[in-house]
């Protein structure tokens, strides 16, 4: 499966930022929902990784997920996820061996009460945003967020169009399987003059619960932004997404 770009924009995800009067057990609620690339270990159902061990992690199986529970008990993050797609920097995609709808990780090893910053620091280790999961590849993201009302741009050409820089292929819907239906879901959307995705919306749909996992993982691509005399600009834009069974 993969996706092509027409013209494009974005929403962005960030890990909550560590309130020092947080406890571990509130700062880990701030992630569920939160869409992320899980990093090494996409192909692993269940996974338990002490903290001390974090940087000696290997593998080269990212999954984009969703955060289904997160919880800590006795020095323990403990989280589930959904997977929601894979990655690609480029064009480069991540290399599984397995595929799995859910996983399970355990970080362990913290003390009772770690301090919120540092506890942060470790997740992010394995669960990263977007930007975050950009800049552990070396590529430098750091545009500031832009607000969802910054006006298109207007100028007539000559105008550079947006690049992609990381896209998130979806996984196949349970119904899309067993149907081995194929088909493309095209979205519209803006892409920002901070080079992500804004106000998307689908704009032909092919059911069989496809056009819904296309439309999950729109937010988590990022773009070099189009440019207007070298200045970055937002524009609209259409990216097409393809559910090929191979």
């Amino acid at each position: 499966m993969g996706a092509t770009v027409g013209y494009i924009a974005l929403l962005v995800l960030f890990l909550a930022p560590a309130g020092l009067s947080q406890t571990p057990e509130e700062f880990l609620q701030s992630f569920v929902g939160q869409k992320l690339i899980l990093r090494h270990i996409g192909d692993r159902m269940g996974a338990k990784v002490k903290k001390n061990d974090l940087a000696h992690v290997k593998g080269s199986c990212d999954v984009a997920v969703q955060v289904r529970e997160a919880a800590w008990r006795k020095g323990t993050a403990r989280f589930s996820l959904e997977e929601i797609g894979t990655p690609n920097i480029y064009g480069k995609q991540s290399t599984c061996t397995e595929r799995h709808d859910e996983h399970m990780v355990e970080i362990t090893g913290f003390e009772n009460n770690q301090p919120t910053d540092s506890l942060a620091a470790s997740v992010r280790a394995l669960l990263q945003t977007p930007d975050q999961y950009l800049t552990a590849q070396g590529i430098k993201f750091d545009y500031p967020p832009a607000s969802e009302d910054t006006p298109l741009s207007k100028a007539p050409p000559p105008l550079t169009q947006p690049r992609t820089i990381l896209s998130v292929d979806p996984t196949y819907s349970k119904q899309g399987r067993q149907e081995k239906f194929q088909g493309t879901v095209a979205c519209t959307l803006i892409v920002g003059a901070d080079g992500r995705v804004y106000r998307p919306k689908l704009a032909h749909v092919v059911g069989h619960g496809l056009d819904e996992q296309a439309l999950r993982i729109i937010s988590m691509w990022r773009f070099e932004p189009a440019r207007q005399l070298d200045k970055p600009v937002a524009v609209t834009a259409t990216i097409s997404v393809n559910f090929r069974l191979y």
